[in-house]
C-alpha cells in the first residue's frame, strides 16, 4: 500500500524534445491508487516517453497519497511500429496520405493531425469553400480574380489577385495612384483626386470625360467630368469653353455672367430648366395676349354704349327743341305744301309705338293730315 501511495498521481508524456512545453500528455493517474503492474496505450507520436510525478507545497492530495515521492521502476516497455507511416498489429498498413507528417494511430490508422487543407479522422475531406490551412480554421480573404476561392492549403489565389489587390494572399489594396490587375495601372493626371484602385475611374478635371479622363468634353458641355451644359447664349451661337462654360466672344443681350446664363430681365435661369421656364413664358405670354384682347373688346363695347347714349341724348334734345318751335304754329301749314316732313325721335327702347290722331285742317281749299308721334 505504501508503494502505491508513492506511485500515485504520476503522469506519462510523449515528446520529440526534453523541453517541458513540448510534452504531450498521454496518461494522468488519480485520484485512486494505481496498480503496481500498469499498462496503457498512448495514441500519440514522439521520440521520448516521459514519466513524471510530484508533491507540491500548498497542494492538498488524497489521503492515500504518500507525502514524499519515491519512484521505483522495475521495467518500462514501449511497444509500437518501428517506422512511421504505418499501423496495425503487424505494422503493415499505410497511414492515410493526408495525415500530418503521415503519422497515424498505430491501432486504427486515424490521423494524429491533418495536412493543411484537409479534415476528418482519416483526413480525407477537403476544406469547405472559403476556408484553408491546418484544421481548415482560416478564412480566405475573398480577393482572388473572378471571385474564385483561394487555395485550400495555404490561402493563395491560384489565378492571381482581383483588380486592385496584391500580395501573396491578395489582401493588400493598391497604393495611391495605382489601380488594376497587379496594381500595374497608373491613375490619370487629369483626375481631380486619386482614382479608384480597382478600375482607375475618377472625377475628371474640367474639360475631360470618360472613366479615365481620356476624352475631351462633347461640344455643348463643360466642367468637371463634362456634367454641365452650355447656356446657348453665346454671341454668334458659338459653343462655350469646355473648361468653365464661358463664351469666347461674350454673351447675347440681355444675358451676362461667366456662363451667360443670367438674364438681366428675368434673373438667372439654370440651363437644365430653361425648357420649363420657356414653356412657362410662352404660357404667360398667351395668357396675357388673351386677357389684352378681352379687355380691348370690353372697352370697345363700353365705348359703343357710351356713344350710343350720347347720340340718344342729342336726339332727345333736338326733338324737344323741335316740339317747342312747332307749338306756336298750331297746325297751320303753308298753302303750297302738299306734304310735311315727319320728325321721328326715339330713346333707347327697342321699339316705338306710333299714335296717330287725325285732324283734318282745311284752309283755303287745301286738305292736310296732322300726325303726332309719341314714343314708349
Amino acid at each position: 500500500m505504501r508503494q502505491k501511495g508513492r506511485f500515485a498521481g504520476f503522469s506519462i508524456y510523449l515528446s520529440n524534445s526534453t523541453r517541458r512545453e513540448d510534452w504531450i500528455l498521454c496518461y494522468k493517474d488519480g485520484p485512486e491508487l494505481p496498480p503496481l503492474d500498469f499498462n496503457t496505450t498512448c495514441i500519440k507520436y514522439g521520440r521520448y516517453v516521459i514519466y513524471y510525478n510530484e508533491r507540491l507545497k500548498g497542494v492538498t492530495y488524497p489521503d492515500a497519497y504518500e507525502s514524499v515521492v519515491y519512484t521505483t521502476l522495475c521495467e518500462v516497455l514501449v511497444h509500437g511500429c518501428t517506422k512511421s507511416g504505418v499501423y496495425g498489429v503487424n505494422c503493415d498498413k499505410v497511414c492515410p496520405i493526408n495525415c500530418q507528417e503521415q503519422r497515424c494511430n498505430v491501432v486504427n490508422g486515424s490521423c494524429l493531425g491533418c495536412r493543411p487543407g484537409w479534415t476528418g479522422d482519416k483526413c480525407d475531406q477537403s476544406c469547405p469553400t472559403g476556408r484553408y490551412g491546418i484544421g481548415c480554421n482560416r478564412k480566405c480573404v475573398g480577393h482572388c480574380t473572378n471571385k474564385v476561392t483561394c487555395n485550400r492549403e495555404f490561402g493563395h489565389c491560384v489565378n492571381g489577385c482581383a483588380s486592385g489587390w496584391m500580395g501573396d494572399m491578395c489582401d493588400k489594396a493598391c497604393q495611391l495612384g495605382y489601380f488594376g490587375r497587379n496594381c500595374s495601372g497608373v491613375c490619370s493626371k487629369r483626375c481631380i483626386s486619386t482614382c479608384n484602385f480597382t478600375d482607375g475611374s475618377c472625377d475628371c478635371a474640367p474639360g475631360w470625360r470618360e472613366s479615365n479622363c481620356s476624352e475631351e468634353c462633347i461640344p455643348g458641355t463643360f466642367g468637371v467630368s463634362c456634367q454641365h451644359r452650355c447656356s446657348g447664349n453665346c454671341i454668334a451661337n458659338e459653343t462655350c469653353s469646355r473648361f468653365d462654360g464661358s463664351c469666347p466672344k461674350g454673351c447675347k443681350p440681355p444675358y451676362g455672367g461667366l456662363t451667360c446664363d443670367h438674364n438681366a430681365l428675368m434673373g438667372s435661369l439654370s440651363v437644365d430648366y430653361k425648357k420649363d421656364y420657356n414653356g412657362i413664358t410662352i404660357g404667360l405670354s398667351v395668357s396675357l395676349t388673351v386677357n389684352f384682347i378681352a379687355c380691348a373688346v370690353i372697352i370697345f363695347l363700353l365705348s359703343g354704349r357710351i356713344l350710343q347714349n350720347i347720340r340718344t341724348k342729342n336726339k332727345a334734345h333736338s326733338c324737344k327743341n323741335a316740339a317747342q318751335s312747332t307749338e306756336g304754329i298750331g297746325g297751320v301749314l303753308e298753302e303750297k305744301n302738299n306734304y310735311q316732313e315727319i320728325l321721328v325721335c326715339a330713346d333707347n327702347n327697342e321699339y316705338q309705338m306710333i299714335q296717330a290722331s287725325e285732324d283734318i285742317v282745311t284752309e283755303q281749299g287745301s286738305t292736310y293730315l296732322n300726325l303726332a308721334f309719341s314714343t314708349l
